[in-house]
């Protein structure tokens, strides 16, 4: 399911250039869900950064908390910690 969300061109607190490649990764994805591994592959080259994980789990945290603060017309979800399986990430619109 392709989502037609999208960031705000004006928001209270700006959105840094890797939380919105981070965001594009994810709503860009077709089938509504994606793993926190195949947003790392999407956003970054292979030598580009040494801690991909950490990088995209930390955008993804303050991606998060600034869509809430700048109210957004969506959220963003994030499964729990599943052990060496990497997490996943969609958009839903707020009720």
């Amino acid at each position: 399911m392709h989502t037609n969300f999208k960031l705000s061109d004006k928001p209270q607190i700006k959105y840094s250039h890797r939380e919105k490649l981070v965001f594009d990764a994810i709503a860009s994805e077709q089938s509504n869900r994606l793993s926190t591994r195949d947003i790392g592959e999407k956003v970054f080259r292979e030598d580009e950064v040494f801690h991909v994980k950490a990088s995209i789990i930390s955008a993804l945290a303050s991606l998060k908390r600034k869509v809430e603060y700048n109210k957004e017309p969506f959220k963003i979800e994030i499964s729990g910690h599943a052990g060496p399986h990497p997490m996943e990430v969609w958009l839903e619109g707020r009720d």
